[in-house]
């Protein structure tokens, strides 16, 4: 993926570089690529990666601001909700289709070097023809998720939780907005050093 900015200025992404001489298929979905680049960086590099201190003190952060924000969202009802929604609002949940897309391979990488099996969650039939590839009957099967779906609360979910549960969701998506950041960032720096 490159970048044009103003005056014809042309940057070549990190994502570029490490797809150089790769074949693409015009008709794989864009999820499944980013997938597919998430797994090969993973079989190169995760174990240097899960070895790296830095990693795993960012994971070890990152892990306990997933279970803070799993119980929030469990305590305010936000799962269920949202489970609700998607099988009885016509138009699905939030999760909707096409929102797989958002992930970039780094993010899909630290899904793998926390035990997500990319392949095998793509591979299953998806949940509805409205809905992400990566939602599931009882929630998200990404271990690590987009901020966008960490930190959306749609209308009718924000009315529901009021001013003091908003406050609370959004204390601990900003805990593992930030944690997952600083993972993501440090497994970049450290791939481009690898390279």
């Amino acid at each position: 993926m490159a970048y044009k900015f103003n005056r014809g200025c042309r940057v070549e992404s990190w994502e570029e570089s490490l797809c150089a001489g790769e074949e693409t298929d015009a008709d794989e979905p864009a999820c499944a690529r980013k997938a597919r680049l998430a797994g090969r960086l993973f079989d190169a590099w995760g174990d240097r990666l899960l070895h790296e201190s830095r990693v795993r003190s960012l994971m070890a952060e990152l892990e306990s601001a997933l279970d803070a924000s799993s119980q929030a969202m469990l305590d305010l009802g936000v799962m269920a909700a949202c489970a609700r929604c998607d099988v009885t609002v016509p138009e699905g949940s939030c999760c909707s289709r096409g929102l797989e897309n958002k992930f970039d391979p780094i993010l899909l990488l630290v899904n793998r070097l926390m035990g997500v099996r990319l392949d095998e969650l793509l591979e299953r039939q998806p949940l509805s023809g409205r809905s992400c590839a990566f939602l599931l009957p009882d929630g998200c099967g990404l271990r690590v998720r987009h901020p966008i779906c960490i930190d959306y609360y749609c209308p009718e979910l924000q009315a529901k939780l009021g001013r003091d549960g908003l406050i609370r969701l959004q204390t601990v998506a900003g805990r593992e907005i930030e944690a997952l950041f600083r993972l993501c960032d440090a497994a970049k720096r450290l791939l481009v050093e690898y390279q």
